[in-house]
């Protein structure tokens, strides 16, 4: 039997999706086929790239203890709106949690990436 790599956004997708999983798993079968239905998150958007990365932020990227930047107005407002980000509802400013959300996609990615810590001249 050959193999057929299909790739459909299906109803599950919110956004661009309107292909129902079962028709296609009935449609193989009848054909003498076997089905493997796998979900893979897209990188595409700005709340699904914070989610599937913020395991590996928590895991993998090292941050100051508050009492060492407790006067850095710029380090503080980053960890602010690092730990005020919230899945489940709106948020006014994410954009630290999507950067580092995109800095450990680039790092855990198969290309060979090497992070240089540098301090900055302003």
């Amino acid at each position: 039997m050959s193999f057929v790599h299909l790739h459909v956004h299906t109803e599950y997708s919110l956004l661009d999706g309107s292909n129902k999983i079962r028709e296609y798993v009935k449609r193989v079968k009848e054909l003498g086929g076997m089905t493997s239905i796998q979900t893979r998150w897209t990188q595409t958007n700005k709340e699904t790239r914070i989610q599937t990365n913020s395991a590996l932020v928590k895991e993998h990227v090292l941050f100051k203890d508050e009492s060492l930047y407790a006067k850095d107005r710029e380090y503080r407002d980053a960890m602010t709106q690092l730990t005020t980000y919230s899945m489940m509802g709106k948020n006014k400013n994410d954009d630290v949690p999507d950067a580092l959300a995109m800095f450990v996609d680039w790092q855990m990615s198969d290309r060979a990436n090497i992070a240089t810590i540098i301090k900055r001249k302003f």
